[in-house]
């Protein structure tokens, strides 16, 4: 015989133990199981939905960067065009009588990927619901 006959004779003697727990309550386990998956979906869509409002966030935030600047060089240009006496004027009763423009309310932006993984695991959670009832209904 060859060295690997020899080797793989030796290991097709060897034999694979196998080990049995037995479960005392098989539904009850399958119960716990299924709702620790039912908080775990769902805080994952409560994660999905924070890193959705930081996205959001991340993009207002530079979007209103831009505004200042934006604001001062319109200034500059509305000072240049205005007549002498107009600039002179007491720019502190003007401002008394500007009040804030009320502001725009920001809708939600739907990102696709953010979104469709809170679909999924809507109908994720929903699945482990009705296994849940299931198992309280036998």
């Amino acid at each position: 015989m060859t060295k690997k006959s020899i080797k793989t004779a030796g290991k097709k003697e060897e034999k694979k133990e196998e080990f049995f727990v037995k479960i005392d309550d098989p539904a009850e386990l399958r119960r716990s199981i299924l709702e620790s998956s039912r908080d775990l979906i769902y805080n994952l869509q409560s994660y999905q939905k924070i890193i959705a409002f930081q996205r959001e966030k991340a993009l207002l935030m530079d979007k209103f960067t831009d505004i200042p600047a934006e604001i001062t060089l319109l200034i500059k240009r509305l000072r240049e065009k205005l007549p002498k006496d107009v600039r002179d004027k007491d720019r502190k009763k003007a401002m008394e009588k500007l009040k804030p423009s009320p502001h725009k309310e920001v809708k939600e932006k739907k990102d696709s990927t953010g979104k469709s993984l809170l679909f999924e695991l809507d109908s994720k959670l929903d699945e482990i619901e009705r296994r849940l009832s299931q198992l309280s209904g036998k």
